[in-house]
Parts: structure tokens; sequence; C-alpha cells
């Protein structure tokens, strides 16, 4: 009996191999499917990345090819013999505003700020030629440089609360002709130093104003009152002239008044009733 059922048992242990080795095949198959499947998105990753860095070198070339025209035109016209000066620095401003539609970000290896400044200085030092600080009525070369000052892209060294190349530039050439200026100025002319100083606000960075002022200016202010003698009649002590300064030296009024009130004591010290 034992035997009529074994060729049944063999089929069925047959059958059963069978249907592993398909579910095995299967298994393979879906495992190379698999493998197949995360090839493919990783070609397709890879082509995406390529695509990408195609246009982001695309994009970059156009960039600097852009920023070269701009920057030949910029020489052309700082070399342009036919132009007279006021035309010309118009001109190279309305050519350097079209800087302000670029996109700087893309390429961050240029300085774009010392590139320009580095184009037009021969310009800013022509501008500077035949300026005298001390000519109010000409006003020519500070309403140039504020337009200027708006025209040209920032840079970096603003951020980190440095002069940028423009205020470097400017500080270069500007400075040593306002201290030549001032040396020649007197103490009893206050609107003179007051107005310089306030008009080239707009331009110069405050630090070098603020320089200016309390490296010149105020050293004047208080040798003028060590010098003044109170006992010698004059229509030109420092009360006449001293309190137009008040505002713009508050930082050295302690200074200051402790000059006068030497000079007040020495005058008091000689003073009578009889007076």
């Amino acid at each position: 009996v034992q035997d009529s059922h074994k060729p049944f048992i063999m089929l069925k242990k047959a059958g059963n191999n069978n249907l592993q080795e398909l579910t095995n095949t299967l298994d393979h198959l879906n495992n190379d499917l698999e493998e197949s499947m995360a090839s493919l998105k990783m070609v397709e990753y890879e082509e995406k990345e390529l695509s990408d860095s195609a246009n982001d070198m695309r994009s970059l070339l156009e960039s600097y090819e852009q920023l070269s025209e701009n920057l030949d035109s910029l020489s052309e016209l700082v070399n342009n013999p036919d132009l007279d000066l006021p035309l010309k620095s118009k001109t190279l401003r309305d050519t350097i505003s079209t800087f302000s539609d670029f996109d700087f970000s893309k390429i961050p290896d240029i300085e774009i700020q010392k590139t320009i400044i580095v184009a037009i200085k021969p310009i800013i030092i022509d501008l500077f030629a035949g300026w005298d600080p001390l000519d109010f009525t000409d006003d020519f070369v500070l309403e140039e440089l504020i337009s200027w000052k708006q025209a040209i892209p920032s840079d970096q060294n603003e951020l980190y609360g440095e002069l940028s190349y423009f205020q470097s530039l400017l500080y270069s050439i500007w400075y040593p002709k306002i201290v030549n200026a001032l040396s020649e100025w007197t103490v009893d002319q206050p609107n003179v130093a007051i107005t310089l100083l306030l008009d080239w606000n707009e331009v110069i960075d405050k630090s070098v104003v603020d320089y200016l002022t309390n490296n010149i200016v105020k050293p004047k202010i208080i040798q003028a009152i060590e010098d003044w003698n109170p006992l010698t009649p004059t229509d030109n002590s420092p009360i006449v002239w001293i309190f137009e300064y008040v505002p713009y030296l508050e930082d050295s009024l302690d200074e200051i008044k402790q000059e006068l009130v030497n000079k007040y004591s020495l005058l008091l010290g000689h003073w009578s009733p009889a007076d």
C-alpha cells in the first residue's frame, strides 16, 4: 500500500521544488528590476546634474561676456579725446549705471567696484585737478561725485565697515587737498570749515570727516584759544566765533570748555571792582 503512494509523494515534492525555483527566479528578476530602476534613476540624476552644470557654465560665460562688454565701453569712454570732462563724466556715469542690472553673484571672484574704479580713476583725478576746496561757488566736482557714488555698485568692504574702493580713491585725492586748504584757513572763519565738512559728508565716509575734524579743525581751535590773551582787547576773541562750532564738536566740548575756563580765570584774576 505504501508503495502505491510513492509516485504521488515524489510528484508532490517535485512540484514543490519547481514552485520554489520559480519563486527564486521571480525574486531574482525582481531584484534585477529594482537594480535596473535604481541605475536608471542614477543615470537620470547624473544627466540632470550635467544639464544643470552646463546651464550654469553657459550663464557664467554670458555674465563674463556682458561684464567684458561693459568694461570695454568704459575704457573707450575714458580714452576718448573728443569728449570734454563734463560730458565724459556724465557719459561714464550712465554707462556705469548699466551695471546695476548685473547679477554679480554669478561671478563672485570678480571685485566689480575695484575693477570699475581702476577703469575710471583717470577721470576722478581730472575732476579734482582744478578743484579749489575753498571756492564754494563751484560745486561741479561735488555734484559729479555724488552722482558717481549713486551709480557705482557697492563692494564687500562696505559690509565689513571698511572704506569702499571708491571711498579709498576719493580719500587719496581729496584728503591732501583739504589738508592743504585748511592749513591756510583761520578759525575765525567757521563757515569755511563747517560748510566744507558738511557738504562732503555726502560723498566722503563719515570716519574720514571725523578724523579731519578731530586732527585738524579741533587742534586749530584749541590752539587759537590757547594763544588768545583775554587781557588784550581784540575784536576777534574766541567768544565771537566758538559758538558756531559747538554743534559739530560735541565730543570735544569738555576740552574746549576747559581752555576757555582757564582763560577767563586769568581774566578774572586781574579783574577788580574798579574795572
